[in-house]
């Protein structure tokens, strides 16, 4: 009798295993199949994702007389391990919605020029400096402000010049923000920009201290084609063949990493900052007022830089010259002081421009937000977070807030 039920549960046994076997395989069976259908799903509707990792590509067309400008009405993503962005680009290939080239009544109107920091593609829209210096004016000032980002990756102060003379002066600014990159002066004596293969771009030369456009960009290329093509060649160079053991190789992974990213934003308490810039240093003059480095690379950008500031007082705008900082200098512990700061200092001081130093200020932000692992810089790419726009709109408005009069405010 004590055999009969032993002999149950062995016989009862097997069977339960393979019911469990079953229901876990169809578990699996269920998993894969609604995982393999939101894949084919996200592919059709985000085709976007499928851009291979590590790619950052130029939304570019030629131009006869800037050498290149942004697409208009082109989207496109630029994907790096540290962020995935989709850029988009309105009838007159700008960054952001239209802009009429009439001036609402009422409305304070900032032109931005700029390289590819001003034009932010390692940032969303709504986190770029631009937008963000658009916000925090329209509350501080209680008036419609606008803020027209017209920066191009590879620009320099010629271009920039040639912009703002052709398409940018058409807005009306009362106010035009140059941010000036580190690679603007020595791209200001040459005629071809290397990186990237952008190509060919204006040539300025100063004669008895006149400007003269010396020679324009000739079509060596044209970006459209292979924009719209989706540079198939750099696919194939890049693209990691797909793999289910790869997340990375997954349209589905990279779209959740780039929602679940833009959850949680790089943002951080206004305090640290504000402190930042309450404790920021005031410009103060140069000690000498000669240019560090190549003299011909600071006096053609000397001469660019002050026709544009006189294109705008023509123009009924003020100008103002922002300093943008190099990742090097913000967190190196060795970094000299900046011979570009110096220069720009001297520039300003020799034309009544307003300046706006920041190598100090990044330094110090840089330090408050390193407990957090924060950065103002990724750190891979060279260009700012959304944590560097973020401090460069705040260093932007607190100055225009603080000379709302000589501004016309």
């Amino acid at each position: 009798m004590n055999d009969t039920p032993k002999a149950s549960k062995s016989s009862k046994s097997p069977g339960r295993s393979r019911r469990v076997l079953a229901k876990l395989l169809l578990m699996l069976i269920a998993t894969a199949f609604a995982l393999g259908l939101a894949e084919c799903i996200v592919r059709l509707i985000y085709p976007e994702f499928g851009i291979p990792i590590f790619t950052t590509k130029l939304f570019t067309e030629y131009d006869p007389l800037l050498g290149w400008r942004k697409i208009p009405n082109f989207h496109g993503t630029h994907v790096q391990d540290e962020y995935t962005i989709v850029e988009r680009f309105n009838s007159k290939g700008l960054r952001g919605p239209e802009y009429p080239y009439k001036k609402p009544a009422g409305e304070f109107r900032i032109l931005v020029l700029g390289d590819s920091f001003a034009e932010g593609y390692t940032v969303e829209f709504e986190d770029l400096c631009s937008e963000l210096l658009k916000q925090k004016l329209s509350t501080g000032l209680n008036k419609r402000v606008q803020v027209i980002n017209a920066g191009t990756g590879g620009y320099s102060t010629d271009q920039e010049l040639l912009f703002f003379r052709t398409e940018g002066v058409k807005y009306e600014p009362d106010l035009v923000i140059v941010l000036y990159c580190e690679n603007d002066a020595p791209m200001n004596v040459k005629s071809v920009y290397y990186t990237m293969g952008r190509g060919q771009k204006p040539l300025f030369a100063l004669e008895d201290g006149k400007l003269s456009l010396k020679s324009t960009p000739q079509k060596t290329w044209d970006r459209t084609e292979e924009a719209e093509k989706d540079s198939a060649k750099k696919e194939h160079d890049y693209k990691k063949p797909f793999s289910l053991l790869k997340p990375d190789t997954w349209y589905l992974y990279r779209l959740t990493k780039y929602v679940l990213s833009r959850r949680s934003k790089n943002t951080t308490a206004g305090g640290p900052i504000e402190q930042v810039l309450e404790s920021a240093p005031e410009d103060k003059p140069a000690g000498d007022t000669v240019y560090r480095g190549r003299q011909d690379e600071w006096i053609m950008t000397e001469a660019l830089m002050a026709q544009i500031q006189k294109e705008a007082a023509d123009a009924g705008a003020k100008f103002l010259l922002y300093s943008i900082p190099q990742k090097e200098d913000v967190y190196s512990a060795k970094a000299p002081d900046s011979a570009i700061e110096h220069n720009l200092r001297v520039m300003s001081q020799r034309h009544a421009m307003k300046f706006i130093p920041t190598i100090a200020t990044f330094r110090k932000q840089a330090a408050n937000l390193a407990p957090s692992q924060k950065r103002l810089y990724w750190k891979k790419d060279s260009h700012w977070t959304p944590e560097g726009h973020r401090l460069t709109a705040e260093i932007l408005a607190q100055h225009i807030l603080s000379h709302r009069t000589e501004y016309g405010l």
